[in-house]
């Protein structure tokens, strides 16, 4: 069966604040978030840490049966420094290792002086 490729999304949740919510809530007004080819999963939402993990998982899942029927032409990952780079350092693995062509969003002014003081050697491969 041929699958319909969709270009899938992540980032934080829809009702989340920040810059990337703030971009996601542009698009969403748009009608992007809304294309049959557009696949949005949030990964981060404000609220208590089961949520959080919960939230982090359904995206996970979602996207490996996305990329294990083939149906996965780009992700397009919205990342910012901290706890969202590591987060998002997940997903960008998961599509490099399938080959999926991976679109980094940077949200973070600062990513210069976080990689080069906030992250280790392993950070920095």
């Amino acid at each position: 069966m041929n699958r319909e490729k969709k270009i899938v999304m992540l980032g934080t949740h829809v009702d989340g604040c920040g810059g990337i919510a703030s971009v996601i809530a542009v698009y969403r007004a748009a009608g992007l978030l809304a294309r049959r080819d557009i696949v949005y999963l949030p990964t981060h939402r404000t609220g208590p840490g089961r949520a959080k993990v919960h939230l982090f998982a359904r995206a996970l899942l979602a996207l490996v049966r996305l990329l294990a029927r083939g149906e996965v032409a780009l992700l397009h990952i919205h990342v910012a420094i901290n706890a969202s780079f590591w987060r998002k350092y997940v997903f960008f693995l998961l599509g490099y290792l399938c080959r999926v062509p991976v679109a980094l969003h940077l949200h973070a002014g600062r990513y210069p002086d976080y990689y080069r003081n906030g992250c280790g050697p392993l950070a920095r491969l």
